[in-house]
């Protein structure tokens, strides 16, 4: 699926259920490794560091990004954010994995139920006290 996933136009992947399923898994496990601890996971809960920025990071579980133009959520993930705490993680990731953490926010309110329970599995970016 992978190979497939590398090979087909990006505006192709939506209509193909096996190939936004495979990006959607893939999405939310890079989400969660890159990019939980700040935005959280389906708690919608920052690790204990992220709540103290002074800029607060979304928590895309409760305040999704799903309405957000696809290339301007690649852009930012590549780029990061100005002024924010938000870093470009285009010199640490693979273009691979930001167009899956992509695929994964655009459709975080409508995913694939496999996808989904996986995602809610996700243990908390907040450690239980």
């Amino acid at each position: 699926v992978r190979t497939r996933f590398l090979m087909v136009p990006a505006d192709s992947i939506p209509a193909d259920p096996e190939l936004m399923n495979f990006a959607m898994s893939r999405g939310a496990s890079a989400y969660f490794e890159h990019c939980a601890s700040c935005h959280g996971t389906s708690d919608g809960q920052p690790a204990g560091f992220a709540q103290g920025f002074y800029i607060k990071a979304p928590q895309f579980a409760t305040n999704g990004v799903e309405n957000d133009p696809e290339n301007v959520l690649f852009w930012e993930a590549a780029h990061g954010i100005r002024f924010t705490a938000m870093p470009a993680f285009k010199n640490t990731m693979p273009d691979e994995d930001l167009w899956k953490i992509t695929m994964f926010l655009k459709r975080m309110d409508k995913l694939p139920s496999a996808v989904d329970a996986a995602w809610k599995k996700l243990p908390s970016a907040t450690p239980a006290i």
